[in-house]
């Protein structure tokens, strides 16, 4: 039977064209060896995609949890900082900050402001990985709307920088 003759750029197109899912069907690959060969890269392009997305998804939350600024997403949005003055974990005041979310963004308010917490330590610092300030929304049931509106900053309270980090000079109230 006839191999598969076809150069290395070919070879490319077809795999992109396939991790896709667009697969218009111009070429499909008859011998086993380019059959092995194409399934490798498509794993690992389908894999590489997901990487990407989790790198993403990480350096957002990452920019929304401590190392991150203050950014409103809409033009005129009025914010407020709250200003977490704690020694020990920063999730010692689950139950506070909680409340106070509860109360800002409860369904009879309208116009929710945007809410920033600066902290001068991370959410858990009890060793567990994983448990984020957005785990803690995730698990009390705030739904997505209000966990868009929240920000939570590591930062020195006491640091000009760190202040407009989180917005300060430009809140409706801190």
């Amino acid at each position: 039977g006839a191999g598969d003759n076809i150069s290395l750029a070919q070879m490319v197109y077809w795999i992109v064209i396939s991790i896709t899912t667009v697969g218009y069907g111009d070429f499909a690959p008859r011998t086993l060896l380019s059959r092995m060969v194409t399934s490798v890269f498509i794993v690992i392009g389908v894999a590489y995609v997901f990487w990407v997305q989790f790198q993403f998804q990480e350096a957002y939350l990452r920019n929304r949890e401590g190392s991150g600024t203050y950014r409103p997403t809409h033009k005129g949005e009025q914010h407020v900082v709250v200003l977490l003055c704690l020694r020990g974990r920063a999730n010692q005041f689950a139950s506070m900050v909680g409340g106070f979310l509860d109360e800002i963004h409860h369904s009879a308010h309208k116009n929710w402001p945007n809410v920033v917490f600066l902290s001068p330590r991370q959410w858990d610092q009890d060793g567990k990985h994983g448990h984020s300030f957005y785990d803690f929304l995730r698990e009390r049931g705030f739904p997505k709307a209000v966990r868009n509106r929240v920000w939570f900053i590591v930062g020195e309270i006491s640091s000009k920088k760190e202040l407009s980090r989180a917005g300060v000079g430009s809140s409706a109230l801190t």
